[in-house]
């Protein structure tokens, strides 16, 4: 079949005609080459359904596109539709790009959205934001509508008393923090001026709620995105529910053909169905097994369960794909090696890492280590976003494991103010699950109370996760969490710990790393003549 795009010839060969070079010029990369890439000017939705159609296409992409695709936009071609209900069912959802924003959602939302593995996260950080701004004469938090009027008046007045509090405290520490600064007047510019409000921020942030809202970037594959709106409407959370509902209705201005059984009775609504009736029945189980008073608990960490028990049965897996025997005799033969031997084999694959980027081989991730965090919520917000971790979930945020004022609130004389604001968090909460609203009552707690939580991660995320949180710039709270880890793991598996040489083990104060990391991008900034761009 000839079009005006591209010549069929009788032996089935295809020719590009003028028109179908011009065409492939303004959306194809290359039109030679045997690598190439797609020019925004091509629908992704195309992109993903000429792909789909390969697998049964003879020829090339550049060739199917001139043929069967040239000219579709995505919206309205039944050919696109068909093709991928033919040909990729859900796997071609993995090859539409979606990108997703989602403003104001609450710190108990943007948890649930970045829940998911497969896509991109980037979240407004507490750690370097004021989040005493008003907007409209409000502070940045979430109401959940289902509040009655008077619940809601007393949502309102406690979540402003506490929006005070923490507003006074963080002008006040970044005040403190100037005054015990040595830093030479001379040299207090813009990168000091930052890392200041930074050790502030860090200072003052235990006190913000769950209900403080962010603004969370999202980008994934149309399977990524399917799968967080799934997510978000099976949750209890009506927030959650209504936000999963929201991203369907605009994802679907766009990207609609990805999202077609989304919401079908037998399709998406059924797992939803699922996953709703699952966790309630599941949740009512463990109800009855609950402490009757929740007491307060330490913060720290606990390696529940590690494998292998003998670090250097990784050996056959290390040396496996670079031998010609079978797994069960290399086993055998590496048995045969003496200690040292063996322990030469181990740090030969570990090799020569010149930063923490440089990452062992994949045969580390057989290594597995569960573990038991208490720590503040917080901390646990930073450490959640990691995508290579396996089984990670946490329980309810409430008010019972305790909480600590840092030292520098003490120092400063602001340890009243920070008690106060816990009562007004306390209070709230109580009168929250008084009106039988269990998740909502979450809204109420502070960034600084802890919270029990659970992960699973093999040893090449490990390296990954231990030396990133480690880092002086980090801050101290899952800085702590993080070393904690490293010492666990160094006491079952010590060769392992051995070459996590850029775990930070110094409790130095990430203050000069925060100036130095500022002046840093602010170097950088002046170099490309950017200066204007460096923000206070």
């Amino acid at each position: 079949m000839s079009t005006k795009y591209v010549t069929q010839h009788d032996d089935g060969s295809l020719e590009r005609t003028a028109e179908g070079e011009e065409y492939l010029a303004g959306v194809v990369t290359n039109t030679t080459g045997n690598v190439y890439s797609f020019y925004d000017s091509l629908d992704p939705t195309v992109v993903a359904a000429a792909m789909a159609r390969l697998s049964r296409f003879g020829g090339g992409m550049r060739e199917l596109l001139l043929k069967e695709f040239a000219g579709q936009t995505g919206q309205e071609a039944a050919l696109l539709r068909r093709v991928l209900t033919q040909f990729g069912d859900d796997s071609v959802a993995q090859l539409g790009y979606v990108p997703v924003v989602v403003e104001n959602a609450s710190n108990l939302l943007t948890k649930q959205i970045e829940w998911g593995r497969l896509a991109a996260y980037l979240e407004q950080s507490t750690r370097y934001i004021y989040y005493d701004q008003k907007r409209d004469g409000q502070y940045p938090y979430f109401t959940p509508p289902q509040l009655s009027a008077e619940l809601q008046r007393t949502y309102r007045t406690a979540m402003d008393a506490i929006f005070d509090n923490y507003s006074l405290v963080v002008r006040k520490m970044s005040e403190w923090y100037q005054a015990q600064d040595a830093t030479p007047e001379a040299e207090r510019d813009v990168a000091w001026r930052i890392a200041m409000r930074g050790k502030a921020c860090d200072a003052a942030r235990g006190l913000l709620p769950a209900a403080t809202t962010s603004t969370v970037g999202i980008v994934g594959s149309a399977q990524a995105i399917d799968n967080l709106i799934l997510h978000l409407l099976a949750q209890d959370l009506p927030e959650a529910v209504a936000v999963g509902r929201e991203i369907l209705a605009e994802v679907r201005k766009q990207h609609a053909i990805f999202f077609e059984r989304t919401d079908l009775p037998d399709r998406g609504a059924a797992i939803v169905a699922y996953q709703q009736q699952t966790t309630r029945r599941v949740a009512a189980l463990a109800r009855q097994l609950d402490a009757k008073e929740v007491a307060p608990v330490a913060a720290g960490v606990t390696l529940l369960d590690y494998s292998p028990k003998d670090e250097l049965e990784l050996l056959t897996h290390m040396l496996y794909s670079h031998s010609n025997l079978g797994f069960a005799e290399l086993q055998q033969q590496i048995a045969t090696w003496s200690s040292a031997q063996q322990i030469a084999a181990f740090e030969l694959y570990m090799g020569e890492r010149s930063n923490r980027r440089h990452k062992p081989g994949r045969a580390l991730e057989v290594a597995r280590y569960t573990f038991e965090v208490v720590s503040d919520y917080g901390a646990f917000r930073d450490l959640q976003r990691h995508r290579m971790v396996d089984a990670i979930e946490w329980q309810q945020l409430g008010e019972g494991l305790g909480y600590d004022i840092p030292e520098e609130i003490h120092a400063a004389g602001l340890e009243e103010t920070y008690r106060h604001t816990h009562e007004l968090s306390k209070n709230l909460h109580a009168a929250l699950l008084k009106d039988g609203l269990v998740a909502e009552a979450q809204y109420a707690t502070l960034f600084d109370e802890r919270l029990r939580w659970k992960l699973t991660l093999n040893a090449r995320a490990a390296f990954h996760f231990i030396e990133l949180r480690t880092q002086p710039a980090g801050h101290s709270n899952y800085r702590r969490i993080a070393n904690a880890m490293y010492d666990e793991i160094a006491k079952v598996h010590p060769h392992l710990a051995k070459a996590m040489v850029f775990v930070n083990r110094d409790a130095d104060d990430p203050s000069t790393s925060r100036l130095e990391q500022a002046r840093r991008a602010a170097a950088k900034l002046k170099a490309l003549g950017l200066e204007g761009l460096i923000e206070e």
